[in-house]
């Protein structure tokens, strides 16, 4: 997976606003309604996760923190549940 800086083009010190405006310009470029393209539903999928984890102050501070797999079961070293045996829900 993708870095979630990366999927919405923005650096890691970017402010809440500047995180919205890229997710905005990226939701826009690879809407499936908008863009035909065979890898845009995937992508806008991706979009829309990185955007849920970056405009949440504690899920980015997790991110952050451990990376992606703080948020899939099973991840950081394999512990079952992902981070300290829990995965990171709200």
């Amino acid at each position: 997976m993708a870095d979630y800086y990366d999927v919405l083009e923005v650096s890691k010190s970017a402010s809440d606003s500047e995180i919205k405006a890229a997710y905005r310009k990226q939701a826009l470029k690879w809407h499936p309604d908008r863009n035909k393209s065979s890898e845009a539903g995937g992508k806008f999928k991706e979009i829309n996760k990185a955007f849920e984890i970056l405009s949440d102050p504690k899920k980015k501070e997790v991110y952050d923190q451990y990376g992606e797999a703080a948020f899939q079961r099973g991840g950081m070293g394999g512990a079952p549940g992902g981070v300290g045996g829990q995965y990171y829900q709200e």
